[in-house]
């Protein structure tokens, strides 16, 4: 169908509208700030972006889109059905202290979506809940096809159910938290699923995962987690069957430097056949706990440890 029409954001009016696709925009870069204001205005303006992304093809019911170099900042509490952050081009999304986006329906967010996009989403201060209105998890894809980045700092929340960094062949996701009271929760992480994934955790940054965390997952995913500087990683609940898998089918490297914590259940080097994991723990007072630890399971694993940092294996394996 021949559109005669493109969405495009009011500066003044602090709305999205419909104009011909003559219309000119000034400068490359756009931000749209969704601030808190009166309830009229941030109920019109949420809706408005919901009907005219639909009308415009650029995204399906009242998903956020963040692209064509566009900065989107969030100081409100917000509601989505997905966040779509450099879906073809590049897109900034930035939840400041006072924001809180969260999801509406089971769909999958998404930061670098495309081959050549680069989406990076900043939760500085802000919270981004990834669980839909019935609460259940969704997941997020960091680095789908594109490069995608997220970053946690100054006491910024991130709870999330399924992250997956580099979750396509190609695809590069990058996750750093970063500071006192950063937080990410996940339930499931895989880190470098089929293309390529980083998690930074330092300066006493804090992840959990409750199911399962791999680096590697398949063949070809590269994973790489460096804990440092009294960050902390803590993969566990109350079921002893929770698993950190370093190089499942594909590569994975762990690093624990700088007075940095990992405290896990089973913990597997080398998983699969293919798979080929790597534990470096380089110094004094840096740790990994763990209940069994199996290296070499059925792929290849290598455990370093330099300079007195420590292995704390409850149950020998």
């Amino acid at each position: 169908m021949n559109r005669i029409y493109r969405v495009i954001w009011n500066c003044t009016l602090q709305v999205f509208q419909v104009c011909s696709e003559l219309t000119r925009r000034v400068g490359k870069k756009s931000t749209v700030n969704l601030r808190k204001s009166s309830g009229l205005t941030t109920k019109f303006s949420r809706l408005t972006l919901g009907v005219l992304l639909a009308l415009s093809g650029s995204a399906s019911g009242a998903s956020l889109e963040v692209d064509n170099d566009q900065i989107t900042n969030i100081d409100t509490d917000v509601a989505y059905d997905a966040y779509l952050v450099g879906w073809y081009g590049t897109g900034v999304l930035n939840i400041l202290a006072g924001g809180n986006a969260s999801l509406t329906t089971i769909t999958t967010s998404v930061i670098g979506g495309n081959e050549n996009s680069k989406g990076t989403v900043n939760v500085l201060g802000g919270t981004w809940r990834l669980y839909d209105s019935g609460n259940n998890a969704r997941p997020l894809n960091v680095g789908q096809s594109g490069t995608g980045t997220l970053n946690i700092k100054q006491k910024g929340h991130v709870d999330g159910g399924y992250l997956r960094l580099g979750s396509s062949t190609g695809g590069v996701g990058t996750v750093n938290v970063e500071g006192e009271d950063s937080v990410l929760t996940t339930e499931l992480f895989e880190i470098g699923s089929y293309g390529t994934g980083s998690l930074n955790i330092t300066d006493k940054g804090y992840v959990t995962s409750s199911i399962v965390a791999i680096l590697g997952y398949q063949a070809g995913g590269n994973g790489q987690v460096v804990v440092e500087k009294g960050g902390e990683w803590l993969i566990k609940n109350n079921d002893s069957s929770i698993e950190f898998q370093i190089g499942n089918q594909g590569t994975g490297e762990a690093t624990i430097r700088g007075g940095g914590l990992i405290t896990a259940e089973n913990t597997i080097i080398g998983g699969n056949a293919t798979g080929i994991g790597t534990l470096n723990v380089q110094d004094q007072d840096s740790v990994i706990t763990v209940r069994r630890l199996y290296n070499g399971y059925f792929g290849n694993g290598t455990v370093n440890i330099s300079n007195n940092g420590l292995i704390n294996n409850k149950e020998y394996s």
